[in-house]
């Protein structure tokens, strides 16, 4: 394990060589206190970057992509990361994911329950990917003020899920840790093929994602997964219910009037879970199709909005402050220092007339 790491100005892209492209550009397992700036990863069959269970840091001023899977993936009780001011771009499935699935085996104590804890994704750039934003499993997470260009070929252009811890049985190394995180509260069946995770405390405010004419979403605007049953072995409450969702103040320009403003998410694990969110709320609290953005050149990287019309006036809501109300068995240590920047920090889609929270 590496602890306390500075990674700057480092490019790592794959190229097609006789073993073919790697797997992933940048990945860390099991570290703490890693800090990305100015870097570039991408060329990469999966995961242009990937965290599992790495807890504090931050992702800033890099690209991302092109990439098979999410240009930015962090997961496995992944906590306290400001990932901000990045250029994400080229994504075959999504730009950012936090939260995803994991063995059990692979978390660390006393990260034992939701997939991701306290990360602000802020002022990020996504452009021509399968999706731009997704939380899934997700504990205490932010996106605010985040512009996607061409997004959700693949997907939803924002899907909040459903994530999933397996148990992994073999070697036996790895099933005696598994067992050991159970006895401990950290939530995973050891009977079931799959533990289904959801989100808590999550608020997506604020996001700007334009499709212009000719390309959009390939299901709804946004995919959010309702209630599922959970195993009774698997410490997880009767009902895998997604908890103080908030999806707010984002300006979505994406198809036709008649695009559907919920997907179920059921293509993504063949759940039939209903999101119990009504799409007439959603509309009344986001601009879905009624302000098309006007950007200065979105085509070659230049997403500012231009003169100070619709686009500019369209958001207008303070980012809230994280609730730090819920207790957990085992108890997570909370950041302030993720939670203050994030309360703070504005870019690509500039908050105009709002109050920072105090």
């Amino acid at each position: 394990r590496c602890h306390h790491v500075l990674v700057r100005g480092v490019s790592a892209t794959g190229e097609p060589g006789s073993r073919g492209l790697p797997r992933l550009a940048f990945k860390a397992n099991q570290c703490s206190h890693l800090y990305i700036e100015d870097c570039a990863f991408g060329g990469s069959t999966a995961y242009a970057f990937a965290y599992v269970a790495v807890q504090y840091g931050h992702i800033l001023r890099s690209r991302f992509g092109p990439c098979g899977a999410a240009g930015i993936c962090l997961k496995g009780g992944s906590a306290y990361h400001l990932v901000a001011e990045n250029d994400v771009s080229s994504c075959r499935i999504m730009g950012i994911a936090i939260g995803e699935d994991t063995g059990f085996a692979y978390l660390i104590s006393p990260w034992l329950q939701y997939e991701a804890y306290d990360i602000a994704v802020i002022g990020n750039t996504i452009r021509d990917s399968g999706g731009a934003l997704c939380v899934s499993g997700g504990y205490g997470i932010l996106m605010a003020h985040n512009t996607a260009y061409r997004a959700g070929s693949s997907r939803d252009t924002i899907v909040i899920a459903m994530a999933a811890h397996v148990w992994v049985g073999q070697p036996d190394s790895a099933r005696q840790v598994c067992e050991k995180f159970h006895r401990a509260d950290g939530w995973c069946s050891p009977s079931a093929q799959d533990s289904f995770i959801p989100c808590r405390n999550v608020t997506i405010i604020n996001n700007l994602i334009y499709n212009p004419d000719g390309y959009e979403s390939q299901f709804a605007h946004i995919g959010l997964s309702g209630p599922v049953a959970a195993s009774p072995d698997s410490n997880i409450p009767n009902s895998a219910i997604m908890e103080n969702i908030r999806i707010e103040g984002n300006l979505i320009w994406n198809g036709g009037p008649d695009k559907p403003v919920l997907d179920d998410v059921e293509h993504c694990y063949g759940l039939a879970a209903r999101p119990t969110t009504s799409a007439p709320a959603l509309r009344a609290i986001n601009r879905l199709n009624t302000v098309r953005p006007i950007l200065t050149d979105p085509d070659h990287g230049d997403f500012r909005p231009t003169g100070s019309g619709a686009t500019l006036d369209a958001i207008t809501l303070s980012i809230p402050l994280f609730d730090v109300e819920d207790t957990q068995r085992p108890p997570v240590p909370v950041d302030e220092r993720v939670r203050s920047a994030a309360a703070s920090l504005i870019s690509a889609y500039r908050c105009i007339g709002a109050r920072n929270p105090s």
